[in-house]
């Protein structure tokens, strides 16, 4: 059994550390004090984090207009027209994994032929 390390501030009983591993006094239900500045730092926290993103958000997308690309979060995001050059690109890359996967196939099956004749030849002989 442990000790008891607190006394609820609401009803006095006694509180041992499982006690306060809690959110409230498991005796009033009362929430414990450093529960309820947590949750008030975290909402704190959550608007500051909050108002630091939209901020950020202002500024690049202030950077954004300045080199002509569309804002974050506006229509015509991301723009509908991609770069020329995308397009060959992407066609370059599905040719080269096309040619990539056919080699791999011709390779794996002449490798399980020659193995197959190399056992075929062990076998007969």
């Amino acid at each position: 059994m442990y000790k008891p390390v607190q006394q609820c501030t609401h009803c006095g009983a006694s509180l041992t550390l499982d006690d306060m591993r809690g959110t409230e006094c498991p005796y009033c239900r009362t929430v414990y004090p450093h529960h309820s500045q947590a949750a008030q730092h975290a909402q704190v926290v959550g608007q500051v984090m909050n108002n630091m993103m939209a901020q950020q958000a202002q500024i690049q997308n202030q950077w954004r207009g300045a080199f002509g690309v569309p804002p974050i979060n506006q229509p015509g995001y991301p723009p509908v027209h991609p770069h020329p050059m995308l397009h060959v690109h992407v066609e370059q890359s599905t040719r080269l994994a096309r040619n990539i996967m056919l080699i791999v196939i011709v390779s794996t099956v002449g490798v399980m032929v020659l193995v197959g004749v190399i056992v075929a030849l062990t076998l007969m002989l």
